[in-house]
């Protein structure tokens, strides 16, 4: 397969309070770039770092959180891992999007939970060309829940 870029998002509704949460996609993936939005319930301080392997963010309690990673790969499968750290009182959804913002996968890290162990088959998806990745960030950023 030849490279292939994909949006992976998280979203999450009112949390309750501080976690740690890392998104790492596995060893033959890499991650381009990133965004999230926090609406947090008060002031607080947000922390998130990039890096190609993994995705720190530290999150404060908030109304909503959301955000989308643009994964590169020339594997068959998008898989990973995300850890959230103590685990929220919520749940906390994982989404793969190919070109056009078709839906490849979902997974959902259940309330309660701290590991999700994701994987997806992107063998038949059409990947977002890379003319477009630079913008995709914004196009598969989920929207705010009101």
């Amino acid at each position: 397969m030849s490279s292939g870029y994909f949006s992976l998002t998280m979203a999450a509704a009112r949390t309750g309070h501080n976690a740690y949460c890392t998104i790492s996609p596995a060893p033959e993936l890499q991650i381009s770039q990133g965004g999230f939005t926090f609406q947090p319930t008060g002031a607080n301080t947000t922390t998130v770092v990039i890096y190609p392997q993994v995705a720190q963010l530290q999150m404060p309690p908030c109304e909503a959180i959301s955000g989308s990673l643009l994964i590169v790969t020339h594997s068959p499968v998008v898989a990973g891992q995300l850890l959230v750290s103590p685990p929220l009182e919520v749940s906390v959804t994982l989404t793969l999007y190919g070109n056009g913002g078709v839906q490849i996968g979902q997974s959902t890290l259940d309330a309660g939970q701290s590991t999700l162990n994701f994987k997806w088959d992107v063998s038949s998806a059409t990947p977002i060309p890379e003319s477009d990745a630079h913008d995709a960030i914004a196009r598969y950023l989920p929207k705010q829940q009101q």
